[in-house]
Protein backbone atom coordinates (compact mmCIF):
# COMPACT_ATOMS: atom_id res chain seq x y z
CA UNK A 1 0.00 0.00 0.00
CA UNK A 2 1.48 3.08 -1.31
CA UNK A 3 2.65 5.35 1.75
CA UNK A 4 0.76 8.39 2.62
CA UNK A 5 2.15 11.76 1.16
CA UNK A 6 1.60 13.44 4.74
CA UNK A 7 1.63 11.81 8.57
CA UNK A 8 -0.31 13.19 11.46
CA UNK A 9 2.56 14.63 12.62
CA UNK A 10 3.16 16.57 10.16
CA UNK A 11 -0.11 18.03 9.24
CA UNK A 12 0.09 18.94 12.79
CA UNK A 13 3.43 20.86 12.23
CA UNK A 14 1.69 22.52 9.95
CA UNK A 15 -0.49 24.36 11.68
CA UNK A 16 1.93 26.36 13.07
CA UNK A 17 3.37 27.82 9.51
CA UNK A 18 1.16 30.76 7.01
CA UNK A 19 1.72 31.95 4.05
CA UNK A 20 3.59 34.69 3.15
CA UNK A 21 2.01 36.84 0.75
CA UNK A 22 5.12 38.86 -0.22
CA UNK A 23 3.61 41.79 -2.31
CA UNK A 24 0.04 43.21 -1.63
CA UNK A 25 -3.03 40.91 -2.68
CA UNK A 26 -6.44 41.42 -3.82
CA UNK A 27 -8.86 38.26 -3.55
CA UNK A 28 -12.22 37.49 -1.74
CA UNK A 29 -12.51 35.48 1.35
CA UNK A 30 -11.22 36.50 4.88
CA UNK A 31 -7.80 35.12 4.79
CA UNK A 32 -5.11 36.60 7.34
CA UNK A 33 -3.46 38.75 4.81
CA UNK A 34 -2.81 42.62 4.02
CA UNK A 35 -4.91 43.71 1.29
CA UNK A 36 -5.07 46.46 -1.68
CA UNK A 37 -7.83 48.11 0.06
CA UNK A 38 -9.77 48.48 3.32
CA UNK A 39 -12.50 46.74 4.19
CA UNK A 40 -15.33 44.80 2.71
CA UNK A 41 -17.33 46.43 0.51
CA UNK A 42 -15.29 48.14 -1.99
CA UNK A 43 -14.51 47.17 -5.22
CA UNK A 44 -16.55 44.19 -7.23
CA UNK A 45 -13.92 41.60 -8.02
CA UNK A 46 -15.11 37.89 -9.29
CA UNK A 47 -17.55 35.48 -8.40
CA UNK A 48 -16.61 31.70 -7.50
CA UNK A 49 -18.41 28.73 -6.59
CA UNK A 50 -19.95 28.52 -3.03
CA UNK A 51 -18.60 26.23 -1.04
CA UNK A 52 -19.67 24.91 2.75
CA UNK A 53 -18.63 27.62 5.39
CA UNK A 54 -18.96 30.38 2.92
CA UNK A 55 -21.05 33.27 4.45
CA UNK A 56 -24.41 33.18 2.75
CA UNK A 57 -25.00 36.63 2.62
CA UNK A 58 -22.44 36.71 -0.12
CA UNK A 59 -24.23 34.37 -2.27
CA UNK A 60 -25.42 36.61 -5.67
CA UNK A 61 -29.36 35.45 -5.74
CA UNK A 62 -29.89 37.14 -9.03
CA UNK A 63 -26.94 35.15 -10.69
CA UNK A 64 -28.50 32.03 -8.38
CA UNK A 65 -31.70 32.80 -10.16
CA UNK A 66 -30.19 33.19 -14.03
CA UNK A 67 -27.31 30.82 -13.42
CA UNK A 68 -29.31 27.86 -11.30
CA UNK A 69 -26.00 27.58 -9.44
CA UNK A 70 -24.84 29.42 -6.34
CA UNK A 71 -22.15 31.91 -6.69
CA UNK A 72 -20.16 33.94 -4.05
CA UNK A 73 -19.00 37.79 -4.61
CA UNK A 74 -15.52 38.50 -3.99
CA UNK A 75 -14.27 41.84 -3.84
CA UNK A 76 -10.80 43.65 -4.29
CA UNK A 77 -10.81 44.79 -0.66
CA UNK A 78 -10.43 41.40 0.94
CA UNK A 79 -7.63 39.55 2.07
CA UNK A 80 -8.05 35.90 1.47
CA UNK A 81 -4.30 34.61 -0.71
CA UNK A 82 -4.99 32.15 -3.52
CA UNK A 83 -2.40 30.04 -3.57
CA UNK A 84 -1.77 28.35 -6.62
CA UNK A 85 0.51 25.47 -6.78
CA UNK A 86 1.88 23.72 -10.11
CA UNK A 87 3.07 20.26 -10.05
CA UNK A 88 5.81 19.02 -13.16
CA UNK A 89 4.27 15.72 -14.23
CA UNK A 90 7.14 15.19 -17.38
CA UNK A 91 7.70 12.14 -18.06
CA UNK A 92 11.40 12.87 -16.28
CA UNK A 93 9.70 13.09 -12.73
CA UNK A 94 8.92 9.64 -12.62
CA UNK A 95 12.74 8.88 -12.31
CA UNK A 96 14.05 8.25 -8.30
CA UNK A 97 12.09 9.63 -5.80
CA UNK A 98 11.31 12.96 -7.45
CA UNK A 99 7.22 12.59 -8.19
CA UNK A 100 6.86 11.62 -4.47
CA UNK A 101 9.09 14.22 -3.22
CA UNK A 102 7.24 16.97 -5.39
CA UNK A 103 3.83 15.43 -3.97
CA UNK A 104 5.14 15.75 -0.77
CA UNK A 105 5.77 19.30 -0.56
CA UNK A 106 2.78 20.46 -3.21
CA UNK A 107 0.54 19.03 0.01
CA UNK A 108 2.14 20.73 2.69
CA UNK A 109 2.09 23.90 1.18
CA UNK A 110 -1.59 23.52 0.23
CA UNK A 111 -2.47 22.63 3.49
CA UNK A 112 -0.71 25.19 5.32
CA UNK A 113 -3.14 26.95 3.20
CA UNK A 114 -5.93 25.68 4.18
CA UNK A 115 -5.50 25.86 7.56
CA UNK A 116 -4.51 29.22 7.62
CA UNK A 117 -7.90 30.24 5.93
CA UNK A 118 -6.77 30.60 2.23
CA UNK A 119 -7.28 29.15 -0.59
CA UNK A 120 -5.44 26.91 -3.05
CA UNK A 121 -5.55 25.53 -6.21
CA UNK A 122 -3.61 23.02 -7.77
CA UNK A 123 -2.26 22.78 -11.20
CA UNK A 124 -0.09 19.61 -13.48
CA UNK A 125 1.12 20.10 -16.55
CA UNK A 126 -0.17 17.33 -17.87
CA UNK A 127 -2.97 18.38 -19.87
CA UNK A 128 -6.34 16.68 -19.15
CA UNK A 129 -7.70 18.28 -16.02
CA UNK A 130 -4.65 20.01 -15.65
CA UNK A 131 -6.43 22.50 -13.90
CA UNK A 132 -8.33 21.97 -10.35
CA UNK A 133 -10.41 24.08 -9.07
CA UNK A 134 -10.28 26.41 -6.01
CA UNK A 135 -10.48 24.84 -2.66
CA UNK A 136 -11.05 26.33 0.65
CA UNK A 137 -12.12 25.00 4.41
CA UNK A 138 -11.29 21.48 5.84
CA UNK A 139 -12.75 19.44 3.29
CA UNK A 140 -10.18 20.86 0.99
CA UNK A 141 -7.46 19.07 3.20
CA UNK A 142 -8.76 15.41 1.96
CA UNK A 143 -9.38 16.58 -1.58
CA UNK A 144 -5.77 18.11 -1.67
CA UNK A 145 -4.28 14.87 -0.56
CA UNK A 146 -6.41 12.74 -2.75
CA UNK A 147 -5.11 14.57 -6.02
CA UNK A 148 -1.72 13.79 -4.99
CA UNK A 149 -1.32 11.11 -3.84
CA UNK A 150 -2.84 10.29 -7.35
CA UNK A 151 -0.73 11.91 -9.18
CA UNK A 152 2.21 10.59 -7.45
CA UNK A 153 0.94 7.06 -8.20
CA UNK A 154 0.02 7.68 -11.45
CA UNK A 155 4.08 8.96 -12.29
CA UNK A 156 5.42 6.04 -10.58
CA UNK A 157 3.59 3.40 -11.93
CA UNK A 158 2.92 4.65 -15.34
CA UNK A 159 5.91 6.87 -16.26
CA UNK A 160 4.42 9.61 -19.03
CA UNK A 161 5.20 8.98 -22.77
CA UNK A 162 7.96 11.32 -23.85
CA UNK A 163 6.92 14.29 -25.46
CA UNK A 164 7.42 15.04 -29.30
CA UNK A 165 10.85 16.49 -29.22
CA UNK A 166 9.64 19.22 -31.90
CA UNK A 167 6.71 20.33 -30.27
CA UNK A 168 8.52 19.84 -26.53
CA UNK A 169 11.32 22.63 -28.24
CA UNK A 170 8.06 24.86 -29.48
CA UNK A 171 6.07 24.98 -25.77
CA UNK A 172 7.12 23.74 -22.30
CA UNK A 173 4.00 22.14 -21.06
CA UNK A 174 4.95 24.19 -17.65
CA UNK A 175 4.78 27.25 -19.65
CA UNK A 176 0.63 26.48 -20.58
CA UNK A 177 0.38 25.73 -16.78
CA UNK A 178 1.75 29.16 -15.80
CA UNK A 179 -0.14 30.65 -17.97
CA UNK A 180 -3.41 29.37 -17.05
CA UNK A 181 -2.25 30.38 -13.77
CA UNK A 182 -1.47 34.14 -14.33
CA UNK A 183 -4.77 35.73 -14.52
CA UNK A 184 -5.36 34.86 -11.09
CA UNK A 185 -2.18 35.32 -10.03
CA UNK A 186 -2.72 39.10 -8.00
CA UNK A 187 -4.74 37.07 -5.55
CA UNK A 188 -1.64 35.15 -3.94
CA UNK A 189 1.51 33.66 -4.81
CA UNK A 190 1.99 31.07 -7.55
CA UNK A 191 4.18 28.33 -6.84
CA UNK A 192 6.40 26.00 -9.21
CA UNK A 193 7.77 22.23 -8.58
CA UNK A 194 9.45 20.60 -10.85
CA UNK A 195 12.85 19.38 -12.36
CA UNK A 196 13.46 21.95 -15.04
CA UNK A 197 14.91 19.25 -17.16
CA UNK A 198 12.92 20.16 -20.35
CA UNK A 199 14.68 22.82 -22.38
CA UNK A 200 12.47 26.04 -22.24
CA UNK A 201 13.44 25.79 -18.73
CA UNK A 202 14.89 29.74 -18.16
CA UNK A 203 11.26 31.04 -19.70
CA UNK A 204 9.22 28.69 -17.52
CA UNK A 205 11.27 30.43 -14.49
CA UNK A 206 11.34 34.16 -16.25
CA UNK A 207 6.83 33.78 -16.71
CA UNK A 208 6.55 32.33 -13.06
CA UNK A 209 7.90 35.61 -12.00
CA UNK A 210 5.51 37.53 -13.91
CA UNK A 211 2.77 36.83 -11.52
CA UNK A 212 1.85 40.07 -9.71
CA UNK A 213 1.87 38.52 -6.04
CA UNK A 214 5.38 36.83 -6.40
CA UNK A 215 6.20 33.17 -7.69
CA UNK A 216 8.75 30.93 -6.05
CA UNK A 217 10.16 28.04 -7.68
CA UNK A 218 10.92 24.13 -5.73
CA UNK A 219 13.56 23.03 -7.79
CA UNK A 220 13.30 19.29 -7.07
CA UNK A 221 16.61 17.13 -8.84
CA UNK A 222 17.17 13.64 -8.08
CA UNK A 223 20.17 12.59 -6.81
CA UNK A 224 20.89 10.98 -9.99
CA UNK A 225 20.62 14.22 -12.08
CA UNK A 226 23.61 15.69 -10.13
CA UNK A 227 25.51 12.37 -9.40
CA UNK A 228 24.77 9.47 -12.66
CA UNK A 229 25.79 6.19 -12.00
CA UNK A 230 27.35 4.84 -15.22
CA UNK A 231 28.76 1.90 -16.16
CA UNK A 232 31.05 1.31 -19.41
CA UNK A 233 29.01 1.53 -22.16
CA UNK A 234 25.93 3.88 -20.83
CA UNK A 235 23.19 4.48 -23.66
CA UNK A 236 21.68 7.76 -22.07
CA UNK A 237 17.89 8.54 -22.27
CA UNK A 238 16.11 11.97 -22.23
CA UNK A 239 13.26 10.63 -20.50
CA UNK A 240 10.84 14.23 -21.76
CA UNK A 241 11.85 13.76 -25.16
CA UNK A 242 12.16 10.24 -25.51
CA UNK A 243 15.82 10.80 -27.43
CA UNK A 244 19.01 8.51 -26.65
CA UNK A 245 22.45 8.84 -27.22
CA UNK A 246 25.32 6.51 -26.48
CA UNK A 247 28.18 7.86 -23.93
CA UNK A 248 31.20 6.35 -22.58
CA UNK A 249 32.21 6.53 -18.55
CA UNK A 250 35.43 8.14 -19.17
CA UNK A 251 37.16 10.83 -17.18
CA UNK A 252 36.64 12.96 -19.50
CA UNK A 253 32.93 12.40 -20.10
CA UNK A 254 32.83 12.89 -15.92
CA UNK A 255 34.56 16.25 -16.30
CA UNK A 256 32.26 17.70 -18.85
CA UNK A 257 28.97 16.25 -17.39
CA UNK A 258 30.31 18.22 -13.99
CA UNK A 259 30.92 21.32 -15.50
CA UNK A 260 27.54 21.46 -17.64
CA UNK A 261 25.98 19.80 -14.01
CA UNK A 262 27.53 23.15 -12.37
CA UNK A 263 26.41 25.54 -15.37
CA UNK A 264 22.87 24.42 -15.41
CA UNK A 265 22.63 24.47 -11.81
CA UNK A 266 24.05 27.93 -11.22
CA UNK A 267 21.58 29.37 -14.55
CA UNK A 268 18.96 28.18 -12.64
CA UNK A 269 19.75 30.30 -9.81
CA UNK A 270 20.53 33.37 -11.61
CA UNK A 271 17.26 33.24 -13.79
CA UNK A 272 15.30 32.78 -11.21
CA UNK A 273 17.39 35.66 -9.15
CA UNK A 274 16.60 37.90 -12.30
CA UNK A 275 13.07 37.23 -12.72
CA UNK A 276 12.60 37.54 -8.60
CA UNK A 277 12.01 34.19 -7.95
CA UNK A 278 12.63 32.97 -4.82
CA UNK A 279 14.52 29.22 -5.83
CA UNK A 280 14.41 26.47 -2.96
CA UNK A 281 16.43 23.00 -3.90
CA UNK A 282 15.22 19.78 -2.96
CA UNK A 283 17.45 16.63 -3.99
CA UNK A 284 15.22 13.46 -3.64
CA UNK A 285 17.06 11.81 -1.24
CA UNK A 286 16.67 14.23 1.47
CA UNK A 287 15.35 12.31 4.73
CA UNK A 288 11.35 12.53 4.94
CA UNK A 289 11.18 14.19 8.21
CA UNK A 290 13.63 17.15 6.75
CA UNK A 291 11.79 17.59 3.49
CA UNK A 292 8.69 19.47 4.93
CA UNK A 293 11.27 21.70 7.42
CA UNK A 294 12.96 23.25 3.98
CA UNK A 295 9.83 25.07 3.05
CA UNK A 296 10.10 28.33 4.76
CA UNK A 297 13.26 28.75 2.82
CA UNK A 298 11.15 29.24 0.21
CA UNK A 299 9.30 32.54 1.24
CA UNK A 300 5.92 30.98 0.46
CA UNK A 301 5.18 30.13 4.45
CA UNK A 302 6.69 30.36 7.43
Amino acid sequence: MPAALLQPAELEALRRLQLRARRRVATGGSGQHRARGHGSSLDFDDYRPYQPGDDPRRVDHHAHQRLGRLLVKLFEAEDEVGLQVVVDTSASMAFGDKATVACRLAAALAVTAVLGGDRVRLVTTDGADAVGPWQRGRPAVGATLARLTDVRDRLVATPPVPADAQRLEAEDPALAALRRCLPASGRGPVVLIGDLLTPGWADVVRLLGAGRAGGALVHVVGRDDLDPWLDDDPRLVDADRGTEVDGAATAAARRRFVERRDAWLDGVDATAGAAGVTCLRVVDDLPVEAQILTLPRSGVVG
